[in-house]
């Protein structure tokens, strides 16, 4: 432990302490010779109470008026602050060769080095697994059982401490790193050295593991679905085993085998099955033991993925051909959650240059449609554009700078009057408000750039929800959602949206942007309002074995506003038993609940949610795996050590060189000032009891009659 020297203590005034003083001793003789005598007579301790509390409060006002102030310095040793970082991840609770990872790091902190250090330098000691701990002190270290380890988050963690970032770092760790960005990284922004101590041995035991599962993305019923697993073998050089794929009843559906050659071989399996059903699908992956395998654990992983019903039904119509409509069309093409029927007009001709007009009975057959309006319209065109307008579609209605004129009577009864507007050429669309089909921050795109220009269609609806305006002109409200809650639609009265793909293509060469925002748009039109409104979702449908489970809400009100005083609980089920979860908020509507599950398996989740407006209830369901992160990797990784002493400037030890340090870490000696200051007499607290001493003499006297 490093100790300062007493601090040296200083008296100042603006007008010098000499003088201070001695006004000091003046207002103190005048208010003892006020209060000589009294008239009626008061008892001598009466008058010196009194005259105590004046000459407090003269003396007050006098030392505030003269800027008196302490001042002190204190010269301080400078000394080597060291953070001690230790890995706190179930894979130190593994043994090696007959000795605990544990223990051997527990004896270690032990050694009489750290106490001879103590008087030298600063140590502070601190665990780390997915985020850094709490300081501890000695050996009394947590118990190594985090689900994962971050050494990156653990070393970006000491540089975003008050203390600011250490002189040096000893980490004490295995390598086996599962979890966060680069160590190595971390530990050049830390820029102090780092001196790793190995725990464990490094080499190759014998161990089979189904090192990762790939499952798909969105799949919906019928779908083919692709499990790519990686199996890794390590220690087993020539030994086979057979990679098995069951379902959630265990039941074998297809089994691979395959050999391993080398003391390190992976290789990735690549499955075929069929999503018969909607909703969370499981399935099992399981690698035979092999002769010699340590551990059997990591032979075994759950899949989960969940199948939607059935993809969006998307009718796009347009009846001319257009740099909107060919946009519009290739987003929908691209779209793997949308089945589309795209019909393009040829104009004043009947017959479409991309598929045929529908009959009025197929529009029930699709959730939602697309409408571009630039003219002209031919005349089967427009009846089945009138019928579109006629019909319970959720509506996405792009004008185009010149559209059909017959249009804006049929567009009216979704949106209300529309009126005819003169507008500049070209004007930029400047979101308003929150709104789905907006990002969080209220953005078009989610990089925050702003959209190229679009050519307004002069027409502006009198009603609706207001999503953007012109910037050139706040009368131009051109992004419109109707008020209509029963049957959807939002209008764009511009066209050019065409320009937000192509003039992006540069720098987002794959279009993700625009295809963004129709993706929203389209979701908005077809969600049901009241789950829209309030959702609920675990944060994964899978969570391996160890991880806290996490489960999400988010709640807004009808106007879609984000609720943050909601009461919301969670129901838990697995196994015949259920737990209660509070979810807390977060802020911006959404609260969030962790809990550590009781056992592997199927999950199912009731949340009750209370607002002002009533009492609502949403269910969810996830997988819990028995399978853990920290089973993935069983050996010592030096050479990942190794790395991160090579990148901080620092150096590879192991237990029996810790001696080493002593040498190794950098020490800093000198003196540091710091200086302070404290103003007895301008703080508040000073002032309040200035006047409440002058006030209780004030009531003294008129209740003794002296005034």
């Amino acid at each position: 432990m490093i100790h300062s020297p007493v601090a040296a203590l200083a008296l100042h005034s603006s007008y010098g302490i000499g003088w201070v003083m001695l006004g000091s001793l003046a207002l103190v003789a005048l208010a003892v010779w006020s209060y000589r005598w009294t008239r009626p007579p008061l008892p001598v301790w009466a008058r010196c109470l009194l005259a105590a509390g004046r000459a407090f409060a003269l003396v007050a006002v006098w030392l505030l008026a003269s800027g008196f102030e302490v001042r002190w310095e204190n010269v301080v040793p400078v000394g080597t602050r060291v953070s001690i970082l230790v890995d706190r991840s179930a894979s130190m609770a593994l043994s090696d060769d007959r000795r605990n990872r544990d223990t051997v790091v527990r004896e270690m902190l032990a050694d009489r080095l750290w106490n001879d250090l103590d008087r030298r330098i600063v140590l502070e000691r601190l665990p780390f697994d997915m985020d850094l701990g709490e300081q501890f002190a000695g050996t009394a270290l947590p118990p190594p059982d985090g689900e994962a380890s971050d050494a990156h988050a653990g070393l970006s963690g000491l540089a975003q401490r008050i203390e600011g970032a250490p002189d040096a770092v000893v980490l004490v760790s295995d390598g086996a790193f599962n979890r966060g960005g680069s160590p190595e990284r971390a530990a050049r922004e830390l820029a102090a050295p780092i001196f790793v101590i190995a725990i464990g041995d490094s080499t190759l035991p014998g161990d089979v593991v189904i090192a990762d599962v790939i499952p798909p993305g969105t799949v919906y019923v019928g779908d083919e679905i692709v499990l790519d697993v990686t199996i890794r073998g390590v220690g087993v050089d020539g030994a086979a085993t057979g990679l098995r794929l069951l379902n959630a009843r265990r039941e074998p559906l297809a089994v691979r085998w395959i050999s391993f050659a080398g003391d390190f071989a992976e290789e990735t399996i690549r499955f075929r099955v069929k999503s018969a059903r909607a909703g969370l699908l499981e399935w099992f992956i399981e690698a035979d033991p092999v002769d010699g395998e340590i551990n059997r654990r990591n032979n075994s992983r759950r899949v989960a993925v969940r199948a939607l019903e059935r993809r969006k039904r998307v009718l796009l119509m347009a009846g001319t051909p257009s740099p909107d409509a060919a946009a519009l069309a290739r987003t929908l093409e691209d779209d793997p959650d949308a089945d589309s029927r795209i019909i393009i007009g040829a104009g004043n001709v009947d017959r479409p240059v991309r598929g045929t007009w529908p009959e009025r009975d197929d529009y029930g057959k699709f959730d939602v449609a697309l409408l571009v309006l630039e003219a002209p319209f031919g005349e089967k065109a427009l009846v089945a554009l009138r019928e579109v307008f006629e019909s319970d579609l959720p509506l996405f209605v792009v004008t185009g700078q010149r559209p059909q004129p017959e249009a804006q009577q049929w567009l009216q009864r979704r949106m209300g009057a529309i009126r005819n507007i003169r507008l500049s050429d070209e004007v930029t669309l400047i979101p308003v408000r929150d709104h789905p089909v907006f990002t969080l921050e209220r953005e078009w795109f989610e990089d925050g750039s702003v959209p190229p220009p679009v050519q307004p269609a002069g027409w502006v609806p009198e009603t609706g929800i207001v999503l953007a305006v012109s910037g050139a002109d706040e009368r131009g409200s051109l992004v419109v959602a109707s008020t209509d809650t029963r049957i959807r639609t939002l209008a764009v009265f511009a066209g050019g949206l065409w320009r937000w793909d192509l003039a992006r293509r540069p720098e987002d060469p794959s279009g993700s942007g625009y295809r963004g925002i129709i993706s929203r748009i389209l979701r908005w039109l077809t969600t049901d309002r009241d789950a829209e409104a309030i959702a609920f979702t675990p944060a994964s449908d899978l969570f391996a074995g160890g991880e806290e489970v996490e489960l999400v809400a988010r709640v807004h009100d009808e106007a879609m506003r984000p609720l943050d005083a909601a009461e919301v609980f969670a129901e838990v089920s697995h196994g015949g038993e259920s737990r209660t979860l509070k979810l807390e908020s977060t802020g911006d509507g959404r609260y969030v609940g962790r809990m550590a599950p009781w056992g592997e398996g199927s999950y199912r989740a009731q949340a009750h949610i209370r607002t002002g407006a009533g009492e609502f209830s949403r269910r969810a369901d996830f997988i819990v795996d028995a399978f853990r992160l920290e089973e993935a990797e069983l050996r010592m990784r030096p050479n990942r050590l190794r790395a991160i002493a090579n990148a901080s400037g620092g150096a590879l030890l192991f237990p029996g060189q810790i001696d080493s340090l002593r040498h190794l870490l950098p020490v800093r000696e000198g003196t540091e000032v710091i200086r302070g200051s404290w103003r007895p007499f301008g703080r508040w607290i000073t002032l309040i009891l200035v006047v409440a001493v002058l006030a209780a003499e004030w009531f003294v006297r008129t209740r003794t009659g002296m005034m």
